[in-house]
């Protein structure tokens, strides 16, 4: 699944006095990491858990929609979306569904 997150990032045109704080919007990939165990559910030995990963497909400016993939530093660009990654919330919103119940009630 395809997300976008939006942050300020530094942006390198090769002369220093060209760098700049730009509004960038990240679309990327997210895969899900797994947990480690220590023992499978019948008891046999677990194993490692997985980190969560990320890939990067564009990096544009939120004003201009510049393609600034080769003008960021790509690595602070994934720590960034690996620590503020939020996953899609799993079943029913309970605002929507109490709202719901509340309403056909009366």
């Amino acid at each position: 699944m395809t997300y976008s997150i939006q942050r300020f990032t530094q942006i390198h045109a090769g002369d220093a006095e060209l760098e700049q704080d730009r509004r960038v919007i990240i679309e990327y990939d997210y895969t899900a990491g797994s947990p480690a165990t220590m023992y499978a559910p019948n008891g046999d030995p677990g194993h490692p858990g997985e980190p969560s990963d990320v890939e990067i497909l564009s990096v544009t400016d939120n004003d201009t929609g510049e393609d600034l993939m080769a003008a960021v530093d790509m690595d602070s660009i994934e720590q960034y979306v690996l620590e503020n990654h939020e996953p899609e919330p799993s079943g029913p919103d309970p605002d929507e569904f109490y709202d719901r119940n509340v309403c056909e009630e009366y």
